[in-house]
């Protein structure tokens, strides 16, 4: 509880965007994720249901409010949540065996295009370091846009071995929109 409190107070505290900021950002993922898990155990537990570990990963994996795909070695998606579904305005199971640039765009936020915008999947898959991407906008086949930040981390097999990556993307379109306009309004007022 201790390290939740903290980890959100150096969240709030810290520079939006920095360093800092986004490993704290990562760390709040890792934490929501063991709540979560915690969470549907308890629940389980005092329902009296019983579930596989890989019914309650499923379950955690569906439940997740950020958007989650898992890729193989080659690089396509083998499974997203509906929340990844919904960012990347796709219908349930049209995603999997695809590539997610053939689904996407991704930009950086000055509008120039990635010459490979699934290169961070690619790195992860080939050196296991996880990685974190600044902010980007991502825009759907339909050509409505969201502000995201994403990381990246592998997947290991029984033996250690690299058998894919997971990504997690937010939509943090909501705070750019506040933070514009809070620097709207303090240009208005100075």
């Amino acid at each position: 509880i201790a390290a939740t409190i903290l980890t959100i107070a150096g969240l709030v505290l810290s520079e939006p965007g920095g360093e800092a900021y986004k490993i704290l950002l990562n760390r709040s993922y890792a934490i929501l994720a063991i709540w979560s898990m915690a969470s549907v155990g308890l629940w389980l537990q005092w329902s009296g249901e019983r579930l596989t570990v890989a019914q309650l990963n499923a379950s955690v994996f569906q439940a997740a409010g950020d958007a989650l795909l898992a890729f193989d070695q080659k690089g396509q998606i083998v499974a997203m949540n509906a929340a990844a579904e919904q960012m990347m305005g796709v219908g349930e199971g049209e995603g999997i065996g695809q590539r997610a640039r053939d689904l996407v765009v991704l930009t950086k936020q000055d509008g120039f295009e990635y010459p490979d915008d699934r290169k961070i999947v690619r790195l992860v898959l080939n050196d296991g370091q996880s990685r974190s991407v600044a902010p980007e906008v991502l825009t759907r086949s339909d050509g409505t846009v969201a502000h995201i930040e994403r990381s990246v981390s592998p997947l290991r097999d029984t033996q250690g071995r690299i058998s894919g990556a997971v990504e997690s993307i937010r939509d943090v379109s909501d705070r750019k929109r506040v933070e514009r306009a809070k620097s709207e309004f303090l240009a208005m007022t100075s």
